[in-house]
């Protein structure tokens, strides 16, 4: 909690290169559908230094859909290594050329926001542009990069602590995957968060610490 503080709301968020925001995007795809705490596979994939699928090593790539499955499937007890090479493959377009600048643009958009339009509508459009990123990983991208303050995902652990609160509507990974719905039951977030006296993506960690213990340390926490 003390670690999205001090990216999301002190603003001592990570340079927007290249390198930074690949990672971020591949983190996303690679936590989808998988478990993702410090004693995951998929943790120790993430954790790497060189990260084995760097924006460096794919940009040399004539195959990146082979190359990043094919590294997946070396480091073993990970899912969807074809599709995450697939869905990477497609998305290394928009870090050329004019792609690029627009997504610099989005992303500059959401920084420092005042209220949750501009997180909105960049998550909206991400959503839309990038393979994989749905409306919760959307939000997930730009919240690792310390950019959103009270558009949040809405991952399993949000929900189960909704649910044991009492949250007042159905709650599913089916229903929100519907943008719509998923934007309605974020406002209901987003209200929680403002009668507890936080910003939502304070509350988002506060959960998702509860959830996993005393696993994450200011060492291990990487997305």
């Amino acid at each position: 909690m003390r670690w999205r503080i001090r990216r999301n709301v002190e603003g001592e968020r990570p340079s927007l290169t290249k390198t930074c925001v690949w990672h971020a995007l591949a983190t996303c795809l690679l936590t989808t559908q998988q478990r993702s705490g410090p004693q995951s596979q998929v943790y120790a994939f993430i954790s790497r230094r060189p990260f084995p699928i760097r924006y460096n090593l794919i940009r040399t790539q004539d195959d990146v859909a082979g190359f990043v499955a094919a590294e997946i499937r070396a480091f073993g007890g990970l899912r969807r290594g074809d599709t995450i090479g697939r869905e990477l493959a497609e998305n290394s377009r928009w870090f050329e050329g004019e792609s690029w600048r627009k997504l610099g643009g989005w992303l500059e958009s959401t920084a420092d926001s005042e209220d949750h339009v501009s997180e909105r509508r960049a998550a909206r459009w991400i959503a839309s542009g990038f393979r994989g990123l749905g409306p919760k990983q959307s939000r997930n991208f730009l919240q690792s990069l310390g950019l959103t303050r009270y558009e949040v995902p809405i991952d399993s652990r949000i929900t189960k602590w909704l649910k044991e609160i009492g949250f007042p509507v159905a709650l599913s990974a089916t229903a929100l995957a519907d943008q719509g719905y998923y934007e309605f039951v974020s406002d209901g977030v987003r209200k929680i968060a403002e009668a507890a006296g936080v910003l939502p993506c304070v509350l988002d960690a506060a959960v998702f610490s509860a959830t996993d213990g005393d696993s994450w340390s200011d060492a291990n926490v990487v997305f």
